[in-house]
């Protein structure tokens, strides 16, 4: 990195950079399929109708309705909606977040009733300085879109930001308009989110 460049916020992805799914979420699922080889086929159709509420376009509780309909799945909405609430945070991860002097923030692809679960229940809301919800911002990642909104939103340049994704692909779109990105796992550890941290010459 070049000494000049001074981070002044991090981003950090959510699913698979700061949380992950619970124990019970597979479980779960496969109950509401009726069998573990269904529930490929039947998460791949969840994620597609899920997709216009990524951006707010939609109501996930309504697409997720018509999907169970499908399925043929008697059930309370409200009911399944709570599956995609089982979360558990990185304790590991959350533990170097809270010992960080730099601006903090969530950026992440969610539809709102998932937003406002990890916002309040989660305490997102009190962890990270600023949350970057795709839905509440109008566009998703990996879009160069998304990334020049939240610089927007910050007020501060591309190359003043860090950003940690598990996902390459947002990875590369962010390192396109010039921030600077990394890719990185839950399961890395903290040891290693603070190598990557100090190579920023963040203090942790």
């Amino acid at each position: 990195m070049d000494a000049l460049v001074k981070i002044e916020a991090v981003l950090f992805d959510a699913d698979g950079v700061v949380q992950r799914p619970s124990a019970q979420w597979q479980p779960a699922l496969e109950a509401l399929a009726g069998h573990p080889e269904r529930v490929g086929a039947f998460l791949a159709e969840i994620f597609a109708a899920e997709k216009p509420s990524l951006t707010g376009q939609a109501e996930f509780s309504t697409a997720l309705s018509e999907v169970l309909a499908r399925w043929g799945i008697d059930l309370p909405v409200a009911e399944v909606l709570e599956i995609w609430t089982m979360i558990e945070p990185s304790v590991d991860i959350i533990s170097v977040i809270e010992s960080l002097d730099v601006r903090c923030c969530l950026a992440t692809n969610q539809q709102r009733h998932r937003a406002e679960y990890m916002s309040r229940e989660l305490h997102y809301a009190d962890l990270f300085e600023d949350l970057f919800y795709s839905c509440h911002l109008g566009v998703m990642k990996p879009s160069a879109r998304y990334f020049l909104e939240v610089a927007r939103r910050l007020d501060i340049l591309p190359v003043n930001l860090l950003f940690l994704d598990d996902n390459r692909t947002n990875v590369e779109a962010a390192e396109s308009i010039g921030l600077n990105a990394v890719v990185f796992d839950q399961q890395h550890g903290g040891n290693r989110l603070r190598e990557i941290l100090q190579s920023f010459n963040i203090d942790c």
